[in-house]
């Protein structure tokens, strides 16, 4: 029974890694799907908090070391993203919830949903990031080979790098700072954006800030806090 849940969180997480930079391409995508993903990735949302209850209903209790309360941190902060993401999403519905009509200025909305839309997104890499290890211990099990131990050593940490490099120009090429810092509530696409170049860059972006933290969390555990 434990083996069927922790396979079913790995499969939820799986879906949510995937299905981000995909949510973050509403303008390549369409509002109508756009919006039908945010509920289903909502719903996954929700199920990756019921299967992980005991942590949550153990959150006031036991001593925060340093690593539980980045861990706590990044999960509250990513929570309320969420739920400003739903209320401002139900607002600007067109299709799926259009019929709600919340009384909310849509332009103070639109602002908020796209500033909170990259701050989810940045917030949900790093969580993913802080949970890398497994994937490594993963690789690093499969390459216990003595002719694969220089591709143990090596390729993660190459490849690594390549991406988080990727990530930084593509984040600067987005010019993400000004959706984070409520400068602007629409997504620009010019043509040097080929769809395919434009989830690459989600996707490099994504790499990027899960790197940092999968490193920031590493430097916590190698301080034994």
């Amino acid at each position: 029974m434990q083996g069927k849940r922790q396979k079913l969180k790995i499969a939820v997480d799986a879906v949510l890694a995937a299905a981000m930079p995909i949510l973050m391409a509403e303008i390549l995508t369409g509002q109508e799907f756009h919006e039908w993903l945010g509920i289903g990735i909502t719903a996954c949302f929700i199920l990756h908090h019921v299967l992980n209850r005991k942590w949550l209903a153990g959150i006031f209790r036991g001593k925060y070391s340093r690593v539980r309360i980045a861990l706590t941190a990044v999960n509250a902060l990513l929570f309320v993203c969420i739920i400003v993401l739903c209320l401002s999403g139900i607002s600007m519905s067109g299709y799926v919830l259009a019929s709600l009509n919340l009384p909310l200025s849509r332009m103070v909305v639109r602002v908020l949903h796209i500033s909170f839309a990259w701050w989810g997104f940045i917030l949900m890499s790093v969580d993913l990031g802080f949970h890398w290890g497994r994937a490594v211990k993963a690789f690093a099990d499969f390459c216990k080979k003595d002719r694969l131990k220089r591709i143990r050593k090596y390729l993660p940490k190459v490849v690594c790098v390549a991406l988080a490099f990727l990530g930084i120009i593509s984040a600067a090429r987005l010019e993400i700072w000004n959706y984070l810092f409520f400068r602007t509530g629409f997504a620009y696409f010019t043509d040097a954006h080929a769809p395919l170049l434009y989830l690459g860059e989600m996707l490099s972006t994504m790499i990027f800030f899960a790197a940092l933290g999968y490193y920031y969390m590493m430097i916590l555990k190698k301080g034994k806090c």
